[in-house]
Formats: structure tokens, C-alpha cells, sequence
């Protein structure tokens, strides 16, 4: 877009959104856009935001996303967790930066073609929410900031996003969202998940932990090297950690079946050897499983991370009345000799 051809302090909606992202990424606009709590101001410039606010700069902006990917440094749980609320009205803290996944298709067309954007509430600081453009054009006028605004037929006035800092454990700003329900859940899921392995499944158990090492909490139990080693020495380690830390294991040996055996032995822990995605998938929605036994030689090393990443994404519901049946029998199985 020619830069001469933008008008200061034009309306438009979310139907011209190629237009309006043109806009935004000269970094000479703001604009005034409704989401799906209260209306907010958006741009790719920060220091815009905070002068037509008249904002305090120790106060931090929310980052607009529409990927949870575009997060820096959420572990493996944290993902898992949040996906289930975003996009939605949950604000989160991360390494100190504040972030949002908006549930507005309009703002969520709009980031895919701009990219992150900082926003922050329509408001000048310390002052009412706008609510509607006559209020917009009033208040925003007066700064020396361009601006436009984003109009729909219905603006919203609800709460503001819960906020959260996973950094702190913290609940920051109460919300629709649970913010304290989200914290203990990640809290419960963010643990060691333990690994070990025999000699035969030495390089493989090196592969994996170095492959997962930024997304998974993941405590090396040995072997540490292709000296020969006795497989149930490291079985045992890692189903003891397993039930007193309520918690979930990897064991990789030749095949799987020896780690498996030995790993079954201890009451409490349900190990299963594992070939392929679709197994591990059903190991933990039908037989809540918290071990997983898998094969370095009749296994890839990728065919090995899929059968991770679908157990570690798979959930064994206790709340839903299919898995009744599964409940019934995992009890029975408890109580064998």
C-alpha cells in the first residue's frame, strides 16, 4: 500500500483485514479493534500503544497470537494444558512476556498476516473502557498518535482475560477462566518423566532424551554407556520413581520385552511394550498405562518419538462414562497377587 494512499482515522471492519494489516505494518498506527473480552488496541509498535494511552512503560503489553507455538518456552505439559483454553479469554506470563490467543476470527485473520501484535485494553490509562467508535474517535483524537478503528456491529463490555504467570505459579487478575484450576494442573503434569535403558538401547535412549530436551522434563536413570549392563537393575529404577512420583516412564532395552517383564513386577505400575503410535495411544486412553517399553532394534528412532508424542498427548478420563468399563478393570488388576 502507498503510504500516501492512508487515511488517519478511518473506520473499517474486518472484511477489508488485508487492508487494515497493510496499515499495521507500516508501525506508524494503532488500531482499535473489539476481541472477545473488552475491546483492545492493537499494533506492531509498542511505544504507539503506550503513548495514545499515556501508559506507564514498566507496565508490560499482552502479545497477540494466534499459534501456540509463537510462545518461546512453553514445556511440553504447559502446551498440552493451555490448548484446551486457547484461543480463549486466558491471558499467560512466559520468561516475562504477557500473551493472549484471542477467540475473534476477525483479530485471529488479522495475526496471520501481520504476525504478533501488542495490544493492550481501549483505554487511556487509569481511565473507563471505550465501548463503542464515537467514544474512540473522542478520546483518540486528542493524542498525536495515527490510529484506526476496527468496527463491528456488536462491541464487546465483558471481563477482561484471566491472567496467569507461569513463571510465578501465580494467578495475576481473576477471570471467566479458572486461572488457579490452570496453575495446579500444570503444576500435577509439569514432573520428571524417567527414562532408562539397557545397552542395547543405550544409543536410543541418548537420541531421545537429546531430541526432547527443551520439551520434556525427562530424568536419566542410566545406562550410561554400551558397557553390558542387566536390564531389571534399571527396570526397577525406574518403576520405583514411577509410583513415588505418581508420575511416568520410558524404558528402551533390544526389543522392549525384558524392560517389560521386569517393569510389571512392581504393584502399581502398568508397562506396556509399545510398536507403534496407535498402541500408545490406546495404552493410555483404555489401560491408563504410565510405562512404556520400546525397542531399539526393531524400532526407528522416529517411529520411537511418534509412539512418545502420542502417549504423552493421550489422557485416560476418569470422568467420562466410556471409560467405565476400563476403570472396572484396571481395579481388577490391581488386586491380582
Amino acid at each position: 500500500m502507498n503510504q500516501n494512499s492512508i487515511k488517519c482515522n478511518k473506520v473499517y471492519t474486518f472484511r477489508e483485514v488485508s487492508t487494515i494489516a497493510q496499515i499495521l505494518k507500516t508501525k506508524k498506527y494503532v488500531a482499535f479493534a473489539p476481541t472477545d473480552t473488552v475491546n483492545g488496541i492493537v499494533s506492531l509498535s509498542p511505544s504507539l500503544i503506550y503513548k495514545i494511552k499515556n501508559r506507564d512503560k514498566k507496565k508490560k503489553l499482552i502479545l497477540f497470537v494466534n499459534d501456540i507455538n509463537q510462545v518461546k518456552g512453553l514445556s511440553h505439559f504447559e502446551k498440552k494444558i493451555l490448548q484446551k483454553f486457547w484461543p480463549g479469554k486466558l491471558t499467560i506470563i512466559k520468561n516475562g512476556i504477557s500473551y493472549r490467543f484471542p477467540n475473534s476470527n476477525g483479530i485471529k485473520k488479522l495475526i496471520k498476516l501481520t504476525g504478533p501484535l501488542y495490544s493492550s485494553s481501549a483505554n487511556i490509562s487509569n481511565s473507563s473502557p471505550i465501548h463503542n467508535t464515537i467514544e474512540a474517535f473522542k478520546i483518540f483524537k486528542k493524542s498525536k498518535v495515527n490510529f484506526i478503528v476496527i468496527k463491528q456491529n456488536k462491541f464487546n463490555a465483558s471481563m477482561p482475560s484471566t491472567i496467569i504467570d507461569l513463571d510465578r505459579k501465580s494467578v495475576i487478575r481473576k477471570g471467566l477462566i479458572d486461572g488457579n484450576k490452570i496453575i495446579n494442573e500444570i503444576e500435577k503434569n509439569s514432573r520428571f518423566i524417567f527414562i532408562a535403558s539397557d545397552h542395547a538401547g543405550y544409543e536410543m535412549k541418548k537420541a531421545i532424551v537429546n531430541y526432547f530436551k527443551n520439551d520434556l522434563l525427562l530424568k536419566d536413570l542410566g545406562c550410561y554407556s554400551k558397557k553390558s549392563v542387566d536390564y531389571p537393575i534399571f527396570a526397577a529404577k525406574v518403576a520405583k520413581q514411577v509410583i513415588k512420583n505418581n508420575s511416568i516412564g520410558i524404558l528402551i532395552c533390544g526389543t522392549g520385552f525384558g524392560m517389560c517383564i521386569a517393569a510389571n513386577k512392581f504393584r502399581g505400575v502398568r508397562a506396556v511394550n509399545i510398536i507403534n503410535p496407535k498402541m500408545a495411544h490406546l495404552a493410555k486412553e483404555h489401560n491408563d498405562c504410565n510405562i512404556i517399553c520400546l525397542s531399539a532394534i526393531y524400532s526407528s528412532f522416529s517411529n520411537n518419538v511418534r509412539i512418545i508424542n502420542n502417549f504423552l498427548n493421550s489422557y485416560f478420563d476418569i470422568n467420562d462414562p466410556k471409560n467405565f468399563r476400563h476403570i472396572r478393570r484396571i481395579k481388577q488388576i490391581s488386586m491380582l497377587p
